[in-house]
């Protein structure tokens, strides 16, 4: 007699790929996985050794900006680079698979290198590793908008973004536990060669998504002729993109104020250990796991433009909460509020930026896109040390929600979905 479990049936039925989106949206999670790992471990506790090193307030601002400026920069010229391939999946993947290279050196600079020179030296390779990312970024967009159906993009972003962040979760507390446990700085070599050398599976998994050529070299060849006018262009003319990105920026602009101060804050005013730190960390990912596939379930029921604004009320108290703190131990329940709020932000605007832009130029208008969103995290991080130096880090941290609240003022008067 054979003992069937309906709930284990179905849920089989869910994971087992029926067709090629099914088979695109299983390995877009599955590779989201392991690049969670390492944005748990070296991208998160980057900022927190940097701190213990010593690095001041303008130090962790450099950090924080010059790369998303220089990245900025580069983003037309990385789609440009990107629309001379058909294949858009491996570009993405062969830049990730540098990046990750890069990302190594970061682990093994502390043999060479020794307090402040060491700084100064993972500030530089750090940036490097960032700028790769002008080159992947408008490949990734091109996927992500032609690899599933829009009307499902919606929930597969989401999931694949909860993936992740669950990822970032084990990633964070693992981590935080090991940095405590073996010595200053061989803590964070184990940490960041680790959690790279497992990222490197990313591109790996990635690989196998199949989406229909892009061929658009013959309009590319002709683009550079005509010059930065011809590229410019059809987004110029392209006024419902034009009037979203501005509309955007400046709410996108005070997403980034606050986000030099967090390292300081918690390492020099609030003391906190780097296992609570992980904890924290944990907390904030399980929350944003429950953040995205809550947001992505509401997305056709509430439209993009809601939930970019709901999110970012809820992101706005973030900061203003974390002023508040008496304690290190506070800022794990505050972190909730992060987690739960975020997923709204990153699915809302995602996918009006795809639907105010043209298919046949996506690389294009995501380059445009992303090229704003790298001059506000130049900006932001600019104005949050400006803040610090004036009113504190926690006088600050206050302004940054304030002007985040007033920011979603703009994003309200859009429409509510593209």
């Amino acid at each position: 007699m054979t003992v069937r479990f309906p709930v284990i049936t179905r849920m089989g039925n869910k994971l087992r790929p029926r067709n090629e989106e099914d088979r695109n949206a299983w390995f877009l999670t599955t590779s989201a996985f392991f690049m969670g790992l390492a944005m748990g471990g070296i991208v998160a506790f980057m900022p927190v050794f940097l701190a213990r090193l010593g690095a001041s307030t303008e130090i962790l601002g450099i950090y924080n900006s010059v790369p998303g400026l220089l990245m900025g920069a580069l983003l037309i010229p990385g789609s440009i680079f990107s629309e001379r391939y058909a294949n858009q999946v491996a570009v993405r993947c062969k830049v990730q698979a540098v990046k990750r290279v890069v990302q190594l050196i970061c682990g093994i600079l502390p043999f060479f290198f020794s307090s402040e020179p060491l700084i100064y030296a993972l500030v530089v390779v750090w940036t490097l590793a960032t700028l790769l990312d002008a080159f992947g970024t408008p490949a990734f967009t091109t996927v992500i908008s032609r690899a599933v159906s829009p009307a499902r993009r919606p929930r597969v972003n989401s999931v694949r973004w909860a993936v992740m962040a669950g990822a970032m979760a084990i990633s964070s507390a693992l981590c935080g536990w090991i940095l405590d446990r073996i010595v200053f700085p061989t803590n964070y070599q184990v940490v960041f060669l680790g959690t790279v050398l497992l990222s490197l599976l990313d591109p790996l998994i990635y690989s196998r998504v199949r989406i229909e050529p892009f061929a658009t070299l013959s309009r590319t060849s002709t683009m550079l002729k005509g010059g930065w006018g011809e590229f410019f262009k059809p987004i110029m003319q392209h006024k419902p993109f034009m009037r979203f990105v501005l509309r955007t920026a400046p709410f996108r602009l005070s997403l980034n104020i606050a986000v030099p101060l967090y390292s300081l804050f918690w390492v020099n005013e609030l003391a906190a250990t780097d296992t609570l730190i992980g904890f924290r960390g944990t907390v904030a990912n399980f929350a944003l796991v429950l953040g995205y596939l809550m947001w992505g379930r509401l997305a056709h029921r509430l439209g993009h433009r809601s939930l970019a604004v709901f999110g970012g009320a809820g992101a706005a108290l973030y900061p203003l909460l974390t002023a508040l703190v008496p304690s290190a131990v506070w800022i794990v329940p505050v972190a909730l509020v992060w987690g739960l709020s975020v997923g709204g932000i990153d699915v809302g605007l995602f996918d009006m930026m795809l639907g105010y832009s043209t298919r046949e130029m996506q690389p294009r208008f995501g380059a445009v896109w992303n090229m704003i969103g790298q001059l506000m995290i130049f900006l932001g991080p600019v104005v949050g040390v400006a803040l610090a130096d004036w009113v504190g880090i926690r006088g600050a941290l206050t302004a940054a929600g304030i002007i985040q609240l007033a920011s979603l003022a703009l994003v309200i008067g859009l429409p509510r979905d593209c």
